[in-house]
C-alpha cells in the first residue's frame, strides 16, 4: 500500500506567493520555508507566440532587458518590504 508522508496540516502551494510584469517579461516569486527560515527564490520568464499558441520561456532579446531590469527591481523591493513585515511582527507568545 502506498502512502503519503505528507503531514494533515501541511500547507500544499504550487503557486508563486507574488507575481510582477513589465511587458511580456514577468517574474513570480517563490516562498520557501526551511528551517524556521523563509527564502525566496525568482523565476523570470518571456511570454511568446509560437505556433499560434502563448508560451513563455527564458532567453531575452537586447530590447527586452529593460523589462528585467524592472520586475527584478519591483521583485527586490516586495522582498525587502516582506522581510521588513516579518521583523515588524510580534514574537509568538511563549516564544
Amino acid at each position: 500500500m502506498k502512502t503519503n508522508n505528507q503531514k494533515p496540516t501541511d500547507k500544499i502551494n504550487n503557486g508563486p506567493i507574488h507575481t510582477a510584469s513589465c511587458g511580456r517579461v514577468q517574474a513570480s516569486v517563490w516562498k520557501n520555508d526551511e528551517h524556521g527560515t523563509t527564502r525566496y527564490k525568482i523565476t523570470i520568464t518571456r511570454s511568446f507566440q509560437k505556433d499560434g499558441a502563448w508560451t513563455r520561456g527564458r532567453t531575452y532579446f537586447p530590447n527586452e532587458l529593460a523589462a528585467v531590469v524592472e520586475v527584478c527591481a519591483r521583485v527586490q523591493r516586495w522582498i525587502d518590504w516582506q522581510n521588513r513585515e516579518t521583523k515588524l511582527q510580534p514574537a509568538a507568545a511563549g516564544a
